[in-house]
């Protein structure tokens, strides 16, 4: 058991900041797991089905999403949930995570102004944004709880680049051919980006949601109506909003 922890933490960072299950027995709450897609929560319930602690880990590849589900059915079960409960439990672990974790800003404007001077498109694009570990290109954070200094504009990156639906950039999923350099993720997710980046109030969280929304205008993923099949088809469309 322990190399198999071994292995899942070394292949998916999340994974580190989860709760052991001595701690659990300790603290008396209840293990729930959790998966749509491409995302996987465990989270951590009190004695009245209140949420205590989350933790999101993302499995793009279907063989990481068997393994990752593989080894924590070893402990509990995990259940399948639609595209729509996942995003409703992405957003009250969002609350939480943020009562929390209060973040105490130590940066003035200032200092605000002369971080997102020095972005541009191409650091966008091409890597992390300082005082950031989920804004960008990927991710630099250690676990789902690990925030930059930025931390009000990373939430809102990190819950972003968790997406249950997304297709990569230069990568093929859902009979979608991505071609772009960057990543594609369903249009709900998006809305979710932009509104929480205008909630943050930050000159440099508007400046990145002025780059996505208005100067590249990543295009999005909808859910169209099939009259083939059961399943709604999935389709890239221009993006509905701008910053």
């Amino acid at each position: 058991m322990k190399n198999v922890c071994s292995e899942l933490v070394a292949r998916f960072q999340g994974l580190r900041g989860i709760t052991s299950p001595v701690n659990l027995v300790v603290s008396r709450d209840i293990r729930v797991v959790y998966y749509h897609d491409q995302t996987v929560a465990i989270v951590d319930l009190g004695a009245n089905n209140e949420l205590h602690d989350c933790n999101l880990i993302e499995v793009y590849e279907p063989e990481e999403a068997e393994l990752v589900l593989r080894n924590l059915s070893m402990t509990v079960s995990p259940q399948k949930v639609s595209f729509d409960q996942m995003m409703r439990l992405m957003q009250q672990c969002e609350t939480l995570d943020t009562s929390q974790f209060q973040y105490l800003s130590i940066s003035t404007d200032m200092q605000n102004k002369k971080s997102y001077s020095r972005i541009s498109t191409l650091t966008l694009l091409s890597g992390i944004i300082p005082g950031t570990k989920w804004c960008g290109t990927g991710d630099i954070a250690e676990n789902y709880h690990d925030l930059g200094q930025e931390a009000n504009m990373d939430r809102c990156c990190r819950n972003h680049d968790l997406c249950p639906v997304k297709v990569r950039a230069q990568k093929s999923r859902y009979n979608l051919n991505n071609y772009s350099i960057y990543t594609k993720s369903h249009c709900s997710c998006d809305e979710l980006l932009y509104n929480c980046l205008k909630s943050t109030e930050s000159s440099i969280a508007d400046f990145v949601g002025n780059i996505y929304f208005n100067i590249i205008k990543v295009p999005c993923i909808e859910d169209v109506p099939s009259l083939w099949r059961k399943e709604s088809k999935k389709e890239f469309v221009s993006t509905k909003m701008k910053y």
